[in-house]
């Protein structure tokens, strides 16, 4: 890194390449605190003929790998609030083959994302999707997977109307 210039040398993963990229002041704090670790940088790549990135220019993000958890105790969406009964955790993974998170957990989510933010994203309207179309169901009209997953979420989620 050369702070002065605002500019930072990028190993790519899984590859003796590098690339040069300039960066804005906003982004120094992460680049310090994760000096020697694992982070993503986001861009406009230039690509070469054989798929391989080549340059990056116009930088606008630079984030840490955060494998930590994801711990939902609250879920708003629309005019609802979900609040959970028990403890509800997924796991989270960096993927370095394809750079992207991963997280895994209760009601078989499997799910995956370029971001952790989009992670978080992705993970809250999954459990927005199962609740509107699971929880409320008549159990009649369910199938038998459908109606276990029903009982799962109502197992782990009370609606909290109108919450602010």
């Amino acid at each position: 890194m050369k702070f002065h210039e605002r500019r930072l040398v990028v190993k790519l993963l899984d590859s003796s390449k590098t690339l040069t990229a300039t960066y804005a002041d906003d982004f120094e704090p992460v680049l310090l605190n994760n000096a020697r670790e694992l982070i993503q940088v986001h861009g406009n790549i230039v690509w070469n003929d054989d798929g391989s990135p080549q340059s990056i220019s116009e930088v606008d993000d630079i984030l840490e790998i955060d494998e930590t958890a994801i711990e939902i105790s609250l879920l708003k969406f629309n005019v609802i609030t979900l609040k959970s009964k028990k403890p509800l955790c997924f796991a989270v993974t960096f993927d370095r083959e394809s750079s992207s998170y991963n997280a895994t957990g209760p009601f078989d989510i499997f799910i995956f994302a370029a971001t952790r933010p989009g992670l978080e994203e992705e993970l809250y309207s999954e459990l927005s999707i199962l609740w509107n179309e699971y929880a409320n169901a008549e159990p009649n009209s369910l199938t038998t997977d459908a109606q276990m997953l029903q009982k799962e979420l109502l197992g782990t989620f009370e609606e909290i109307p109108n919450a602010i």
